[in-house]
Order: structure tokens, then C-alpha cells, then sequence
């Protein structure tokens, strides 16, 4: 990664595999399912996704006297660290 951007990377191995085959790379007994990094932004993809398509289509919102209204959900600020 370039201009100090880090990921780290997630693997993925059976408990069952001997030690003395688990620390060898050459082995292949374990492989990478992807970085911490990406897996956080697809996962907050994923979870944000119907907030996305409820702004975009609206959604009926019940108020406090019985009356429906279709609203259209903005998602203002993402703060992470």
C-alpha cells in the first residue's frame, strides 16, 4: 500500500493440521480470505445498504397521531477512526 495506507491481511486454516505443516508456507495450510481493511468497508457496505435504498425510494413512516408519511432517510456523518 502506498501513502501510508495499512491493511492487515485475515487467514483462514483448519486446527486439525500439525504444527510442523501449519508453519510452512510452502505447505498451502492456510490460505487469505482478505484484509481487515477491505473487510470492514464491504462490511459496512452491507450494513449501510438499506439506508442508501430507503433515501433513495423513501420509506412510510407511521407518526405519532396515526399519520403515514414517506421519508427519505440521509445518512449526514460517518466518523471513524
Amino acid at each position: 500500500f502506498s501513502n501510508s495506507k495499512s491493511a492487515y491481511p485475515v487467514y483462514l486454516t483448519l486446527g486439525n493440521i500439525p504444527r510442523a505443516i501449519w508453519c510452512k508456507p510452502s505447505q498451502h495450510a492456510c490460505i487469505l480470505i482478505g484484509y481487515l481493511s477491505h473487510l470492514f468497508h464491504e462490511s459496512m457496505q452491507i450494513i449501510i445498504e438499506p439506508l442508501k435504498s430507503a433515501g433513495i425510494e423513501g420509506i412510510n413512516i407511521t407518526g405519532g397521531y396515526g399519520a403515514i408519511r414517506r421519508v427519505h432517510t440521509i445518512l449526514a456523518c460517518y466518523v471513524a477512526d
